[in-house]
């Protein structure tokens, strides 16, 4: 029986900030085939044109061949959109499996709490986005910007769609007047392609498609600890719970400012009683505030009426972050081969930190072994800072080690002039060039500029994709 397994990686350009991979191991005259994610940042016309194409590509690329594992990492767009824009083309296809994380099981009810706090802090969100986007004042237009850059809203539904779905029209306990959400909608698609499964951390199994025991997938997250989801920063150290409900209550109070609530009952969200206010006109109009406003006007720098709109951003950054950590992170073993191929999504730090603490369900300890084995590393979140901890890629000690980054240099939210995403990350990107010896796979250029070659075989570049095939 065949025992060395050849494994070919796929990364998709999608044009975009985004995720696709197509993952093929061949064992003999059998092949696994597992799909990570299809999707790209936004819902453009254009974007949809080519999540079409990658999808079509995949499905010709396939031929007779199954899907064997399909996996949804987390809920953002960048990760999923595609199974929506091209639903057609995925439910053409054979697929066997369908992996979900834990967190996405509506029966598990740890799951369900953690989604309706989320939901409800995304709610209240999205009312102060349509707050701010009524206002004509720059910085609530960029702030708004920000809020959709972070944030996957649901959109508001169309008179007809209103009175086809009735009042009690709802999606994960949000308001009947908003549909779906393209992640929502995509995560219903992706139930529909095949048979599902919700992974927790420890699951050990065999990759269907080839001889037993020829490649074995280990889950490694995410935790199923509140405090870790919610430790998106080094050293961070309040609970989940309580995290939740503190941005819940910045969230009401930072929308209860911006609307200039008059009821009494929000008194409590502001330091001072409406006793104590006064309006613009009535300082003006008495003699004893005159002089102090004309010394709080003179200079820009000395007026901060914008600075708190910054609160918002760190909001809607917040739960982007936490949907991140929510990550279903998976290392593939070449058992043979004694090589690890890691997949970690967007997680983040508190994801990472719980692999330490996986109960492995054969009993022993895996994570040493995978890390110092892995051969290929798909660099978490698109290179940001908090998506790769220090001391898990300072474990990666493989002479052979390659890194793929999903990152495209000419996406708006790079290239802005306000508050630009910094991806990759500069130390980061440094020590991955020096910890693969330049052996970096990028989604928009491919190999980096290095002054060695040192790739053990050379990736192949395609019109759709970029190939790298290792034993």
């Amino acid at each position: 029986m065949p025992t060395k397994i050849n494994a070919k990686v796929k990364m998709f350009r999608v044009g975009e900030l985004g995720d696709c991979f197509l993952l093929t191991f061949q064992q003999g005259n059998r092949k696994g085939n597992v799909l990570i994610d299809c999707g790209s940042f936004r819902n453009s016309n254009q974007s949809k044109e080519q999540l079409n194409t990658i999808a079509l590509k995949i499905k010709e690329i396939l031929g007779e061949d199954k899907i064997d594992l399909l996996v949804a990492t987390h809920q953002h767009n960048d990760h999923l959109s595609g199974f929506l824009h091209a639903k057609e083309v995925f439910e053409s296809m054979n697929i066997e499996k369908v992996c979900f994380s834990w967190l996405d099981d509506p029966l598990d009810p740890l799951a369900q709490s953690i989604q309706e706090k989320h939901n409800k802090l995304k709610l209240t969100l999205l009312k102060i986005r349509n707050y701010l986007d009524q206002k004509e004042d720059p910085r609530a237009q960029k702030l708004k910007e920000d809020f959709d850059s972070f944030v996957d809203f649901h959109e508001d539904m169309t008179s007809e769609e209103l009175a086809q779905a009735g009042n009690g029209a709802q999606s994960f306990n949000f308001a009947a007047t908003k549909r779906p959400s393209t992640t929502d909608q995509a995560m219903d698609v992706l139930r529909s392609l095949g048979e599902v499964e919700y992974l927790s951390p420890g699951a050990i199994f065999d990759l269907p498609g080839i001889y037993s025991g020829g490649v074995k997938v280990y889950v490694l997250g995410p935790p199923r600890d509140y405090k870790k989801i919610k430790d998106t920063k080094p050293n961070a150290g309040e609970s989940y719970d309580q995290h939740l409900t503190d941005l819940g209550f910045m969230a009401e109070n930072f929308l209860n400012t911006l609307q200039g609530s008059d009821e009494v009952r929000e008194e409590r969200n502001y330091p001072f009683s409406r006793s104590f206010k006064k309006t613009q006109a009535e300082l003006k109009s008495e003699k004893a505030y005159k002089d102090l406003i004309k010394r709080y006007e003179k200079e820009d720098w000395q007026n901060i009426d914008d600075d708190w709109l910054q609160v918002g951003e760190n909001l809607a950054l917040h739960l982007n972050s936490y949907t991140n950590n929510t990550s279903l992170v998976l290392a593939f073993e070449l058992v043979f081969n004694e090589k690890f191929l890691l997949f970690v999504g967007d997680a983040q730090t508190g994801n990472w930190l719980s692999w330490k603490e996986v109960e492995w369900e054969d009993g022993e300890e895996h994570l040493d072994r995978i890390l110092s084995n892995t051969v290929l590393y798909k660099v978490g979140h698109h290179g940001s800072h908090n998506a790769t901890l220090k001391e898990s890629l300072e474990a990666m000690t493989h002479p052979e080690l390659v890194a793929l980054i999903p990152v495209d240099d000419s996406d708006p939210n790079i290239t802005k002039d306000y508050h630009p995403w910094r991806m990759p990350a500069e130390n980061l990107y440094e020590r991955l060039i020096e910890k693969t010896q330049g052996r970096i796979l990028r989604m928009d250029h491919g190999k980096i500029e290095y002054s060695e070659n040192n790739w053990i075989k050379e990736p192949e570049e395609e019109e759709l994709y970029w190939e790298y095939d290792l034993e």
